[in-house]
């Protein structure tokens, strides 16, 4: 049977090429368009039937990939302990659109891409490789700089929150660690091993249902190779792009499929001093998705965050300087933090002496050092040591300077004699630091009383004992 060429718009209108069976059936002319019609419609239907299997198969075998970024919402935002994904209920979770915020700076932006499969497919060991690229600059202003585990900060939020099966994502993920990106290490300087390079915080992709095989950076329009002659130059709008391979291992029971989640890192002024992007410059996107079975293709799914989404914690925050530092409001946490330091300034004053020596400013501290005052059993002016010129102690009292020095007049007696010439009293010299003079006491040789010179009145002399007065007349 010969089977004729035809172009169908419909079961019924069809414009066929006659064979040559239908020509000498015919006399040799073209059939009626009645007949032609006649003849396809027991073909049409069974076309029709193969076409709906055919395409049946199709929507099968294709997988479909779903880009979400997670929104915290703004109870005890942003990041408290009630921020997560895991309540999707509407307004926040997981979502597709835009400004999934609250966030600060230095936060990491949960994302996920979740396969479907139309018809219960799941495309069971087929290997997967999925192409994403982030904004790292806009208009010269750093955006994400890196990316990171999905739940860094927002340690509550959930892959498998309203998609999955409930086996596949009660199962141990499958991780695999980010690597590194020297672009990053570099610094602002964009010359590694500097004094400026960023410590990137460690981080890995989670996948449900699967096993990721290689994650590696793929894209950039970043100039340079890090050496100091030639640094990284990040372009005005910049951008990274990372692959990632996996394969499926998991029989899904409904139409989901493998779920995997990673955080983009919101750039800090910290590390890059030029991290306040205007406008949307938040962006996430699918850049590529090939399969080894069946037709996949994701699009792009870009998912944006505006710089509004990132909160502004210095709003109402009033940083007073203190002697000692300069301070300014982080913008990434709200605190008020030094931004230069004045070592060596006097931050409160004292006495003015050893009792309460004037506080300085110590480098890298923001308040003036504790106010240390000398204890009242503290000498602060030794004297002679006796009674001519006291010592002067401290008041043990904050402010308090060393007492006035107080010196004993020369006619104080410092030292107690005879009352007589056989041991003068001592007195003070009334200058300071002068000690009573030293005992003087005569010897025993000094006639302390004249007598009649022989021995019906003899003389008396001192003993030459110290506190010994002259002796008694003897008569």
């Amino acid at each position: 049977m010969d089977i004729p060429k035809c172009i169908c718009k419909n079961a019924s209108n069809c414009r066929c090429i006659p064979t040559a069976t239908d020509r000498a059936e015919h006399g040799g002319k073209k059939p009626s368009r009645f007949t032609q019609k006649s003849l396809l419609t027991g073909l049409m239907v069974p076309l029709l039937l193969l076409g709906t299997l055919l395409g049946a198969q199709t929507a099968i075998a294709a997988p479909s990939l779903t880009h979400n970024q997670c929104e915290p919402g703004e109870e005890l935002a942003p990041n408290g302990i009630g921020s997560n994904c895991i309540d999707n209920n509407n307004p926040h979770g997981w979502k597709t659109g835009l400004n999934a915020g609250p966030f600060n700076r230095g936060d990491s932006i949960p994302y996920r891409a979740k396969q479907g499969h139309t018809g219960g497919g799941d495309g069971l060991g087929a290997t997967y490789t999925l192409l994403i690229e982030y904004d790292t600059t806009k208009a010269g202003e750093h955006s994400i700089d890196y990316l990171t585990t999905f739940n860094r900060t927002m340690t509550n939020a959930d892959s498998c929150t309203d998609y999955g099966d409930p086996t596949m994502c009660a199962a141990t993920p499958n991780t695999f660690p980010i690597p590194v990106d020297p672009e990053v290490t570099a610094g602002p300087d964009g010359v590694l091993g500097n004094s400026d390079d960023i410590a990137q915080v460690p981080g890995e992709f989670t996948l449900y249902g699967g096993t990721i095989s290689a994650v590696a950076y793929s894209a950039t329009n970043t100039t340079g190779d890090g050496s100091p002659g030639n640094p990284f130059v990040f372009a005005a709008d910049g951008r990274r792009e990372i692959t990632v391979t996996y394969t499926t291992n998991f029989t899904a029971t409904n139409s989901s499929g493998p779920v995997l989640t990673w955080g983009g890192h919101i750039a800090r002024a910290l590390d890059w001093t030029n991290a306040f992007p205007s406008g949307s410059p938040y962006h996430m996107r699918f850049n590529g998705w090939t399969c080894t079975t069946g037709d996949c293709s994701a699009g792009q799914q870009d998912l944006q965050l505006t710089e509004a989404a990132i909160v502004d914690l210095c709003a109402d925050v009033v940083c007073t300087d203190t002697i000692c530092a300069d301070l300014e409001c982080n913008p990434e946490n709200g605190l008020c933090e030094p931004v230069s330091y004045n070592p060596g300034a006097t931050c409160r004053t004292g006495s003015g002496d050893l009792c309460d020596p004037d506080e300085v400013c110590v480098d890298l501290q923001v308040d003036c050092p504790a106010d240390v005052v000398a204890p009242a059993t503290t000498v602060c002016n030794p004297g002679s040591g006796d009674i001519c010129d006291p010592d002067e102690s401290c008041t043990g009292l904050a402010g308090d300077a060393c007492p006035t020095d107080t010196i004993a007049s020369a006619t104080t007696i410092c030292r107690a004699g005879s009352g007589d010439i056989c041991d003068p009293d001592e007195s003070c010299t009334g200058e300071a630091d002068a000690a009573c003079p030293a005992d003087v006491v005569a010897p025993a040789t000094t006639v302390c009383n004249p007598g009649s010179g022989d021995i019906c009145d003899p003389d008396e002399s001192c003993t030459g004992l110290a506190g010994d007065a002259c002796p008694t007349d003897t008569i």
